[in-house]
């Protein structure tokens, strides 16, 4: 298994390999499966998440990552996305993702709940964020993102924010979700793939 942290995420999206996000399709079809490797999903809500995670987890980085969509028309409203400003704003930006101002303000929010929470500040004093893992299962090569690393008397995970975690299982954010040995990773992914069917293999 190779560990590396701070892998940027359109980085690991291109590795090679197969992930849990993605075999969790075949539990639908092998179409699906092989829908999701060619369109990776896009929605506003994981736009939100991957702010929130940069926030929470590499504020440092913020800035650098985003830019913030803050014209507004004479009445006050947001202005649309389209037209001659947004066209410019986004050939200025084309290196970074753009906000909305709303986007930005509660990713920040949501991070600064985290860091002002003495139990989640347990596991985010020190650590390394952002960590892709690439193991081989047989003849097949897989990988696994991680969202924060620790030692603690043994190599941890800590999940801190989940795409499903909303109100009512809605897509949106949460807060810490776990503490995981790193062991029962590559034991998930194993034991996911033996039951959706996948081609890991035993």
């Amino acid at each position: 298994m190779t560990i590396e942290s701070r892998v940027p995420r359109d980085i690991y999206l291109g590795l090679p390999g197969i992930n849990i996000t993605r075999l969790k399709e075949l539990r639908r079809s092998p179409q699906h499966y092989r829908y999701a490797l060619d369109h990776p999903k896009e929605s506003d809500a994981m736009t939100l998440g991957i702010a929130t995670h940069v926030a929470v987890l590499e504020p440092e980085r913020f800035e650098k990552q985003f830019a913030v969509w803050t014209k507004r028309t004479d009445a006050g409203a947001m202005s649309p996305r389209r037209g001659k400003d947004w066209d410019e704003f986004s050939l200025l930006n084309a290196s970074r993702t753009i906000l909305t101002q709303d986007e930005a303000r509660i990713s920040k929010e949501i991070a600064k709940a985290v860091r002002s929470d003495a139990t989640a500040m347990k596991y985010l004093e020190a650590g390394d964020p952002e960590v892709t893992l690439e193991w081989t299962i047989g003849e097949r090569h897989c990988k696994g993102r991680i969202d924060w690393f620790i030692v603690m008397g043994g190599p941890v995970i800590v999940g801190v924010i989940s795409w499903s975690t909303g109100p009512n299982g809605s897509s949106g954010c949460g807060g810490l979700t776990g503490v995981t040995p790193l062991a029962r990773y590559r034991d998930w992914v194993l034991d996911a793939a033996r039951r959706m069917g996948s081609p890991v293999g035993p």
